[in-house]
């Protein structure tokens, strides 16, 4: 069975926490951004699930990270791989979307399905990653 994990990345602070406590984060009572005093901390955080899975060196794969990645057919040729983003996909589970940074995800591969994977980044500390593969 999958563990259930989160992380938050802090817009205001620039920073990433892991969330220890879904339901105290949920009801905010334990973490509450710099600046937020007025209750709408919802709009200065990102909140991204684990996706239950762990890249080649042993790193937990989150929504909004960056993976380094390679299927079947880029490990025969022996290429660099592709690089895309962890999202959530309602009919294929997790997958890493390689193409555009929106709502509609054009081209991506299931992330169960690669066979390789490193994270190199996230889209929130490391959005030149995605401007470099032309995703952004």
């Amino acid at each position: 069975m999958r563990e259930i994990k989160f992380r938050v990345w802090d817009e205001k602070g620039k920073r990433m926490y892991p969330v220890n406590d879904i339901d105290g984060f949920l009801q905010n009572t334990w973490f509450c951004p710099k600046g937020s005093d007025d209750g709408n901390w919802e709009d200065e955080v990102e909140l991204m699930q684990y996706t239950g899975i762990k890249d080649d060196n042993d790193k937990e794969i989150f929504e909004g990270d960056v993976l380094r990645f390679w299927d079947r057919d880029a490990i025969i040729a022996d290429t660099d791989g592709e690089i895309g983003f962890v999202v959530s996909n309602k009919f294929n589970g997790w997958v890493v979307n390689k193409e555009k940074y929106d709502d509609e995800m054009s081209y991506y591969q299931t992330l169960a399905f690669c066979e390789n994977y490193e994270i190199i980044g996230n889209i929130y500390e490391n959005p030149e990653l995605l401007e470099g593969a032309g995703i952004l």
